[in-house]
């Protein structure tokens, strides 16, 4: 059976479900359904993190283990699927530790689809949302992200009326 739940909460939170929304929460981890036992086959499990507004969602990979080329995690910047606005940041499968990910809105979207066959561990991740922090650098006119993305502004002078 498949299950969705919705967590709203700002202290940390563990689901081991298969799909949630999950609001508000400082931390927190994911698991694959039935961790640290084997998840089943054929399913299709969507979890979203939603943090407040100007922060941004850290992924950390404790454990990964899934069917390699069939059991794919994937991983959505913002709500998940192009047609949604999301950006998808980056796909895994197999037993490889993935690096840690970060998002850059505030929203973090989780798309877990496994076939019919063979069932692995599964995964444990953590996650957590901070402030986004921006510094302004004016002798070159670049503003910085600490979460990593660079942004080139370009400054128009427009004149004032008043």
């Amino acid at each position: 059976t498949i299950s969705y739940t919705k967590i709203t909460s700002l202290c940390a939170v563990l689901l081991a479900e298969c799909g949630g929304h999950i609001t508000g929460a400082v931390s927190g981890r994911i698991l694959s359904p039935g961790y640290p036992a084997p998840y089943d086959n054929n399913l299709h499990c969507t979890w979203t993190v939603e943090a407040d507004t100007g922060k941004t969602i850290s992924l950390h990979f404790i454990v990964f283990d899934t069917e390699v080329g069939h059991d794919i995690l994937r991983v959505w910047d913002g709500p998940s699927g192009p047609s949604d606005g999301g950006i998808l940041l980056k796909e895994w499968s197999g037993p490889a530790l993935p690096e840690d990910i970060h998002s850059t809105f505030n929203i973090l979207t989780l798309q877990f689809d496994a076939d019919y066959f063979i069932s692995k561990q599964g995964f444990s991740i953590q996650f957590s949302s901070k402030k986004l922090n921006f510094n302004f650098d004016s002798s070159n006119l670049m503003l910085k992200a600490k979460c990593g993305f660079e942004l080139n502004l370009k400054c128009i002078m427009i004149p004032s009326n008043h």
